[in-house]
């Protein structure tokens, strides 16, 4: 009996349907957590993953962020939101952290407005400058990065006493929880499927009357918004501030969503494939790491992860590794 002759449970296909694209992300994280925990067993203790989880966190929610412009379509990679991360950092370590100012009240406001004003304003320049976005976004790119390097030549700094707690508990896992539950909240809202519409066809959404450019300008201030919340993560696990550190996670944020089974091409995936590529991202590198690994290879890895989804979803129309799965799922279904 062939594969596609297998009967398959509705349940199975429903579910395959709804989370498929993640097909490859999953079988590589299994495979790479066991690897992890062969070469450290210390990660599946207690302190061990209170520190693991902290180290990966801030990528996690850089992944989440470059989601949405991707899913709208027109080739949305926002390049812009790990230097603005690592700006968090600067104006966190050197400005906001002393008296009222480095009170969570006041820094966490901040923080998140800038990360929606940086939306705003990528997303103006996509849509209604009708600018690349990759362009568009390098132009933010390079600005935060000056900024970053001008007001903090380098580390240093210190960050209010909340923020530093946030890296020694469970308190980032917990901001990515309640992250991906208002993400699933949002899937059952309008906005969700026009912004899938949108980056599938945005001609065809255009037509039936949906905002094309309203959907997308939203889209890069949900991505500014998380954005900022991974500024803060990132500002707590270095306890401190860093002019270099935020543009190392642009290209790995990119390729953790790509490997996530997010479509390059918009209008497919979602922030689930995003945390899971991020966590491959993350255990790959500490296996770099574990086995003594020249760090350039990092770069190849991530270069190599971006060619492969670059190619395969040209070659599959946008529809990523799920293409080949689905033929395990067109048999007769119970």
């Amino acid at each position: 009996m062939s594969v596609s002759e297998v009967a398959i449970p509705r349940s199975v296909v429903k579910l395959y349907s709804r989370y498929g694209y993640t097909a490859f992300a999953v079988i590589a994280f299994v495979i790479l957590a066991v690897l992890n925990v062969v070469l450290d067993p210390s990660l599946v203790t207690a302190s061990g993953f209170i520190s693991t989880w902290a180290t990966a966190a801030p990528l996690v929610l850089l992944a989440i962020a470059v989601t949405p412009s991707l899913l709208s379509g027109n080739g949305g990679i926002d390049l812009s939101l790990g230097p603005f991360a690592g700006f968090c950092t600067v104006l966190i370590g050197t400005f906001l952290n002393v008296g009222m100012f480095g009170q969570a009240y006041f820094v966490v406001p901040v923080i998140i407005a800038l990360g929606v004003v940086l939306g705003l304003v990528n997303g103006a320049l996509v849509s209604v400058m009708r600018l690349q976005p990759i362009m568009a976004t390098l132009g933010t790119y390079l600005i935060f990065t000056g900024l970053a390097e001008f007001y903090s030549p380098g580390t240093g700094g210190t960050v209010p006493a909340w923020l530093t707690n946030i890296g020694a508990s469970v308190t980032d896992l917990a901001i990515v929880v309640v992250v991906i539950v208002a993400w699933l909240l949002m899937k059952r809202t309008n906005f969700f499927s026009q912004l899938m519409a949108v980056g599938q066809d945005d001609r065809a959404a255009y037509t039936s009357g949906i905002s094309v450019g309203g959907i997308r300008i939203m889209a890069y201030v949900i991505g500014g918004f998380i954005a900022g919340v991974a500024g803060m993560a990132m500002t707590a696990l270095i306890s401190g501030a860093s002019s270099s550190i935020g543009p190392s996670y642009t290209l790995t944020s990119i390729a953790a969503a790509a490997l996530g089974g997010v479509s390059l091409a918009g209008g497919r995936g979602g922030i689930l494939g995003s945390v899971i590529g991020a966590l491959d991202i993350f255990l790959i590198e500490n296996v770099l790491t574990l086995t003594n690994i020249p760090v350039f290879a990092d770069n190849v890895a991530y270069g190599l992860i971006l060619v492969v989804a670059v190619v395969v979803n040209g070659v599959t129309g946008g529809q990523g590794v799920s293409v080949i799965v689905n033929k395990m799922f067109s048999g007769k279904k119970r």
